[in-house]
């Protein structure tokens, strides 16, 4: 199945690698302005896990909507109006 999750926090990354270990496709989206979109780019890591190459990383929004069989929210409330915006 694939799996998008929206947001790459340290919950959103933990989700996405947690779908992933069960055996789902996974697409990790974040802000391109985001500090853990770019760190998770760069190192494929955050403070507390690293995630596998077969995790695709994306700042498209539509990328990862349309990619998905099932969405996982995982954004924080002080950014949800900004998201809606972002496209």
């Amino acid at each position: 199945m694939n799996i998008s999750v929206l947001g790459c926090g340290r919950w959103g990354t933990f989700l996405a690698w947690y779908v992933n270990k069960v055996g789902h496709n996974v697409m990790l989206w974040g802000r391109e302005s985001s500090r853990n979109y770019n760190r998770l780019q760069e190192t494929r890591k955050n403070d507390h896990l690293s995630i596998p190459d077969d995790i695709e990383l994306s700042n498209s929004l539509e990328k990862a909507i349309s990619f998905s069989d099932i969405t996982i929210i995982s954004i924080s409330a002080q950014v949800c109006k900004p998201v809606k915006r972002y496209k």
